[in-house]
């Protein structure tokens, strides 16, 4: 059974020891642990800092740093004149543990990504060196058809130039499929990559306090664009700054988060509660694979072929699901005039958060709608400020209702997209097995 002996002065005693007793049987006051964490700082007694625990060395620098008053502008690091209104000890401490408690995880993501680099790479590097061959020979046909055309009298219907003509035709839709897998593994290969990267930056990063108080600038300005009182608590504050430390757009993503669900209204202090900020990142994290998993849908809303169009998407999208449903994905698609939660947001806010936070945009430009348009361009500016790949399938149909001029398919859909990988389709079933195909590819399944 623990005990504690308690010395005092001997002609004191019987008033001392009336005064713990109310204390311990009326009171029942807890030792917040910012008092014991003072005497374990000012004292500096303990030669082995490691003997406390495994967070103590990083976390004792930390409160050294956060002691002078340079974080004062984020409430719970605020340096008081009291011990009872003081926080910041403590919060220094739960950082420490937090980041303790995700690194066996983030270990192991990382090792994973390192086990699938390899064949990433390889699959990238087969398809690139598949691409540039089949393009040469492209080129080279191409080159001869222009040869061709260059002579004295040539006939367009003699077998030599239909021949080349087809064979030139056959060529491109070689190319275009090819050009479609290597996007494909490219994309892949970044985005293992990057995450890999990620990782190990992280495993860096939180061995070194200097790191965290970095970390603890960027949260500095998270924290301006809170109103009045509504900073949250410190679990709230010991999230952002483990985000801070893994990923700077994960961070503000869970930041919007947070104030879309009024978490940073919550202010009450939560320094007797040691696992707060775990279980709200591993609410965040469930959240945001949730998120990961959605398909946004970007379509002219109304339109008859429209309509038609996404039926057939939520179609190949179930036929996907049914096919690998062994697989833990199950991705779903959303559409925007069908997922406002309530008045509050705004369908354009929606809209962006959707893309900024889907795997996947699938856009028709069937109809030439100028919100697709818009939609598609803010995507690749997404994509382009993580350097990365946009991910995105486009789908035509070749027969569309609203090309009444039959205009050429590149000025239709405009000549700034006929780069981009593009599904395009005759009839329905062309375009469900090609999306099952695409999601498959996306999927890496």
């Amino acid at each position: 059974m623990p005990f504690t002996v308690i010395f005092s002065a001997e002609e004191q005693a019987d008033k001392f020891e009336a005064g713990i007793f109310h204390n311990i049987n009326f009171k029942q006051e807890p030792l917040r642990q910012e008092a014991s964490l003072k005497i374990i700082h000012d004292l500096n007694v303990f030669d082995d800092k490691e003997n406390l625990g495994k967070e103590y060395p990083i976390a004792l620098r930390l409160i050294e740093q956060v002691k002078s008053g340079r974080y004062n502008a984020i409430p719970w690091l605020r340096v008081n004149d009291s011990i009872d209104q003081d926080y910041y000890r403590t919060v220094c401490l739960r950082i420490v543990q937090l980041i303790n408690k995700f690194i066996p995880e983030i270990k192991k993501a990382c090792e994973e990504e390192q086990k699938k680099l390899p064949s990433t790479q390889a699959k990238y590097e087969k398809l690139d060196s598949q691409l540039a061959e089949l393009q040469t020979l492209h080129n080279q046909l191409v080159e001869k058809l222009d040869d061709f055309k260059f002579r004295s009298n040539y006939d367009v219907t003699s077998p030599e130039y239909r021949t080349l003509e087809k064979d030139i035709y056959g060529y491109s839709l070689q190319v275009r499929d090819l050009q479609n897998q290597y996007n494909g593994a490219k994309y892949s290969l970044e985005v293992r990559k990057s995450q890999l990267k990620t990782y190990q930056s992280f495993l860096d990063k939180v061995q070194d306090a200097n790191a965290i108080e970095q970390a603890l600038n960027i949260v500095g300005r998270e924290y301006e664009q809170f109103e009045g009182n509504e900073y949250g608590n410190i679990s709230f504050l010991c999230a952002m700054v483990f985000y801070a430390l893994l990923d700077n757009n994960r961070l503000k993503s869970f930041v919007y988060w947070a104030k879309q669900n009024g978490i940073n209204k919550i202010v009450d202090a939560d320094d007797l509660s040691d696992d707060g900020s775990e279980n709200l990142v591993n609410m965040f994290e469930r959240i945001h694979q949730t998120k990961r998993n959605e398909i946004f849908i970007s379509m002219q809303f109304g339109d008859s072929q429209s309509e038609l169009i996404y039926e057939k998407i939520v179609r190949a999208v179930e036929t996907f699901n049914a096919k690998h449903r062994n697989i833990t994905l199950n991705p779903r698609p959303i559409r925007i005039d069908r997922t406002i939660e309530s008045s509050t947001f705004s369908i354009q806010d929606r809209i962006l958060d959707a893309i900024q936070s889907c795997s996947l945009i699938i856009a028709d430009l069937s109809s030439a709608n100028i919100n697709v348009y818009h939609e598609i361009g803010y995507a690749m500016g997404v994509a382009q400020s993580h350097n990365m790949i946009p991910n995105m399938i486009l789908l035509y149909k070749e027969d569309t209702d609203h090309n009444k001029e039959r205009k050429d398919v590149d000025k239709f859909i405009g000549f700034n997209l006929r780069n981009l990988s593009q599904l395009r389709f005759k009839d329905y079933s062309q375009l469900v097995d090609g999306l099952v195909e695409r999601l498959e590819k996306h999927y890496g399944v």
